[in-house]
């Protein structure tokens, strides 16, 4: 029990030594790090029910790119990202977690590889967000920064699509229009491709980690799983 507060200076009732052995001994104890680490466990289980969608996506990208600095746009794979992307350093996730604006993270990822001497940097951004900043990245492959574009499509507003459905709302205005970003991005200078499952995706950010440059990767993903995935989260 501590005294009771009292009028007048403040005073000290534990002595520096006793404070020093109090906090010795606390520091010898992990607090809660077994609930966290099982936790954490039962997260990646309920999770990889979904063999292709953004929770395999973030955990391969994290084993090819264990340095990489990752911004995260808006969209269902946000939630998703912010679960399970671990990072040594707070600087090694960016992103607009307050504003949740379909495209910023454009902004934030092409400065982040603007900084010399900075790892990789990888951009997690919707079919959706990227539409309206997309001529941005010319610039990224004019200056060949070490940039991945990861395009998280799957052909709806995804992340609205949910509160859609369990409404009984018209999903008519949701639906995106077809869009070839690879075909776009090559056209800019930069990198391109496109996968549907975890192999291809893998493989081919492997090729690009060996020599990182402005690029951008399309990932189909099924609509369902997509939005499945961040339902369970929330």
């Amino acid at each position: 029990m501590f005294p009771p507060l009292q009028p007048g200076p403040a005073r000290s009732f534990l002595s520096a030594p006793v404070i020093a052995e109090v906090l010795a001994e606390l520091a010898k104890h992990t607090w809660g790090a077994e609930l966290v680490a099982q936790a954490v466990a039962d997260l990646h289980r309920a999770l990889d029910r979904w063999p292709w969608a953004a929770a395999r996506l973030f955990q391969a990208a994290q084993t090819v790119l264990p340095d990489a600095t990752h911004v995260l746009d808006t969209g269902n794979f946000t939630v998703v990202g912010e679960h399970c992307l671990r990072v040594r350093h707070e600087r090694q996730m960016l992103g607009t977690p307050n504003g949740r604006y379909l495209g910023m993270g454009v902004g934030y990822a092409m400065g982040a590889a603007a900084v010399a001497g900075r790892p990789p940097v990888v951009l997690w951004i919707g079919d959706g967000g990227l539409r309206a900043f997309f001529s941005e990245l010319s610039l990224a492959a004019e200056q060949r920064w070490p940039l991945l574009v990861v395009v998280m499509r799957d052909g709806w507003f995804g992340s609205v699509r949910g509160r859609a459905e369990s409404q009984g709302w018209t999903r008519t205005p949701l639906a995106m229009a077809d869009r070839n970003f690879p075909g776009l991005a090559e056209r800019m200078g930069l990198a391109a491709g496109r996968v549907a499952n975890e192999g291809e995706f893998t493989r081919w950010i492997e090729a690009w980690a060996r020599q990182p440059g402005p690029a951008l990767l399309e990932c189909l993903l099924a609509p369902d799983a997509y939005n499945q995935q961040t339902e369970l989260l929330r």
